[in-house]
This record gives C-alpha cells, sequence and structure tokens, in this order.
C-alpha cells in the first residue's frame, strides 16, 4: 500500500516481478561485453529464461523510447 503513491508519480508497476524484469533488461543492454555463463551466474536465470529476455530485447525498439520525468505537484 505504501508504494502506491510512488506509482502514481512514477506511472509504473512497482510489483516486485516487475522490478526484477525491469533490472534484467536494464543489465542485459548495458552489459552486452558480458559471457552468457556471466550473465547466467549475477542475474540467478536459467538459459531458457535468458533467451526469453534476449528475444525481447530484440522485439522492442528504444529509438522511440522518451522518459518523461514526473511533475512535481
Amino acid at each position: 500500500m505504501r508504494v502506491r503513491v510512488d506509482e502514481e508519480i512514477l506511472s509504473m508497476t512497482l510489483a516486485p516481478s516487475k522490478l526484477r524484469q525491469s533490472y534484467i533488461y536494464n543489465y542485459l543492454l548495458t552489459n552486452k561485453d558480458k559471457s552468457e555463463i556471466e550473465l547466467l551466474d549475477h542475474l540467478h536465470l536459467s538459459i531458457k529464461s535468458l533467451v526469453y529476455y534476449r528475444q525481447n530485447l530484440l522485439n522492442i525498439d528504444f529509438n522511440n523510447f522518451v522518459y518523461e520525468t514526473p511533475k512535481e505537484k
């Protein structure tokens, strides 16, 4: 309940599963030089999950992504 106010401000879900997914995607994008073994070890993923996340990254168009900072009230 405490994070609901923050969810409204950020316009995003702060559920633990969504935060973990965001972390995984961000880590994969910023650590392209890491080997699969290093990725699996750091992210605690199975090879099947790693392939899933990488495949999703290929399907996302980041060129049109715009992050708008939350407006202060």
